[in-house]
C-alpha cells in the first residue's frame, strides 16, 4: 500500500508538469523544422515515506525534447536530454541523445551521444552527435530565472556548422 502512494505521487508531479514546467519532455511538433524550449534541471518532490521515517523525498528531474525524425532522414524516435547546466559564461550546457527502441508497447531508451555545447554554440553536421542519427541542436539563450533555464533548439536540418563547432 505505501508503495502504491508513493507511485501515485510520483505519478501527480509528472502529470502536473506538463507544458508548465522546464523539467518537462517537451514533445517537438511533427513537420516543424526546428522546435526550442527552456529546459532546465530541478529537485522536485516525486513522493513521500510514510512510517519512520516519514516525510517527503525528492529527485532532480531533467528538461527532455522529444523528437520524431522527418521522413527523408530515417525513422525513429529521439530524446535531447538536458544532463546539467551552468548559469555562468560561457552558460554550457550538457546534453545527452537518446533513441527509442522497441515497439509502441515496449519500448526502452538507447543512449546514443553526449556534447557540451557553449552559449551560442551548435552541434556541427559532421560531429559526432548529428553521425549517431542525433537531432541538431543548439544552445541558444540563457535568461535569468529560477531554477536556472537554458534554450535548447532542435532542427532536423541543422544550424549551418558544416565543420567543427
Amino acid at each position: 500500500m505505501k508503495l502504491g502512494f508513493v507511485l501515485l505521487g510520483f505519478a501527480f508531479v509528472v502529470a502536473s508538469a506538463a507544458a508548465t514546467n522546464c523539467w518537462e519532455i517537451y514533445q517537438m511538433p511533427s513537420g516543424w523544422g526546428s522546435y526550442s524550449a527552456l529546459l532546465c534541471t530541478s529537485s522536485q518532490i516525486v513522493g513521500y515515506f510514510y512510517g519512520p521515517p516519514s516525510g517527503p523525498f525528492s529527485q532532480v528531474l531533467h528538461g527532455q525534447i522529444q523528437s520524431t525524425t522527418p521522413p527523408s532522414y530515417g525513422s525513429g524516435t529521439y530524446r535531447v536530454y538536458l544532463q546539467s547546466y551552468t548559469y555562468a559564461s560561457p552558460y554550457n550546457a550538457v546534453l545527452k541523445c537518446y533513441k527509442r527502441m522497441g515497439n509502441p508497447n515496449n519500448y526502452w531508451w538507447l543512449y546514443q551521444q553526449q556534447v557540451t555545447l557553449n552559449g551560442g554554440q551548435s552541434t556541427s553536421d559532421s560531429g559526432a552527435w548529428v553521425l549517431a542519427g542525433c537531432p541538431p541542436v543548439k544552445n541558444y539563450a540563457h535568461p535569468a530565472s529560477s531554477p536556472p533555464q537554458v534554450q535548447i533548439a532542435v532542427a532536423w536540418n541543422g544550424f549551418g556548422q558544416k565543420g567543427s563547432r
